[in-house]
């Protein structure tokens, strides 16, 4: 759908962004979410690229989810009660002898560095947009408290 060129330079845009459209007008736009409000940030400078963008105001997602919905709404659940402590969230690999699974470390902002693991989950079964052993904070996750 994107020539190299465009994946360049969207992939060069702040990772906050995931969304691509045009006004319509023609001007180029991204936005961090889509949702009908006027939040979005113009980039004119890119007009003449990104033909497949049409000036119909649709958006064009850009950027695949770390997580899925069910991945998304059942961490949020289960983060709730001590999401303000949550400093960041790793997918792990299990050693030699748990080999092919993988879990969830939290990593709590408190003094002592405390952390919590989840059970172990079959290898590429589950938050597969998570890379194994990188650190995620929650606005990265897309998980948010009202």
């Amino acid at each position: 759908m994107f020539t190299k060129t465009e994946r360049t330079i969207l992939g060069a845009l702040p990772p906050k962004y995931k969304y691509i459209f045009r006004s319509r007008g023609g001007n180029l736009r991204i936005s961090e979410r889509f949702d009908g409000i006027d939040d979005y940030l113009p980039i004119p400078v890119f007009n003449h690229l990104f033909k497949n963008v049409k000036a119909d105001g649709r958006p064009i997602c850009f950027r695949k989810p770390i997580l899925d919905d069910t991945e998304r709404e059942y961490l949020k659940a289960v983060f709730k009660p001590f999401a303000s402590r949550i400093e960041l969230v790793k997918k792990q690999r299990c050693n030699e002898m748990w080999e092919g699974m993988e879990y969830i470390t939290v990593i709590m902002t408190d003094p002592a560095g405390d952390s919590t693991c989840f059970p172990t989950f079959k290898a590429k079964t589950m938050y597969k947009g998570m890379d194994p052993n990188k650190a995620y904070t929650l606005d990265e996750l897309e998980i948010t408290y009202d």
